[in-house]
């Protein structure tokens, strides 16, 4: 028999809303209270595992090739790629290191690295390239320093 389905009330559908709501509230708050920088970095990538260090590792370098392009720099929470490759604490750690931000955007939850406007204040963007430099070359000296440069490699290929 097929499985039987039973419809919500509205105090239920209201209960499940108000806990998704409040679980959202948490993970901005979490968010903004993040450690951040370069120790932080260093911190978080001493807890990624393989597969994690190797996704932050191409995503920084990707950010890096094309820094104005905001689709490499936003990061839909709910999205299969991100949920498979940095939704664990560890990786989400290391990204908020990195200086993304949660925010919502619509309907939608997303990890943000926000890029200073190069037309508006040319030193603050040089500012801000110059960090996403040192950031990736720490996050390469961590994934090199355990051996996992290969990896990184043989992802970038595929």
């Amino acid at each position: 028999p097929p499985p039987t389905v039973r419809l919500l009330d509205a105090t239920e559908a209201t209960a499940m809303r108000r806990s998704r709501d409040e679980a959202r509230a948490k993970r901005l708050e979490a968010s903004r209270v993040a450690p951040r920088g370069p120790k932080a970095l260093e911190a978080a990538l001493a807890t990624l595992d393989e597969a994690d260090a190797v996704a932050v590792a191409l995503l920084v370098a990707g950010i890096l090739e094309k820094p104005d392009a905001e689709e490499r720099r936003r990061l839909r929470v709910e999205n299969d790629a991100f949920r498979r490759d940095l939704s664990g604490d560890a990786a989400v750690a290391a990204l908020y290191a990195l200086g993304f931000e949660r925010r919502i955007d619509g309907a939608d939850e997303v990890l943000l690295l926000v890029e200073p406007d190069p037309m508006a204040d040319l030193d603050r963007w040089s500012a801000w390239f110059d960090t996403l430099k040192a950031n990736r070359a720490t996050v390469d000296a961590a994934v090199a320093a355990r051996g996992w440069t290969g990896a990184v490699e043989a992802r970038r290929r595929r």
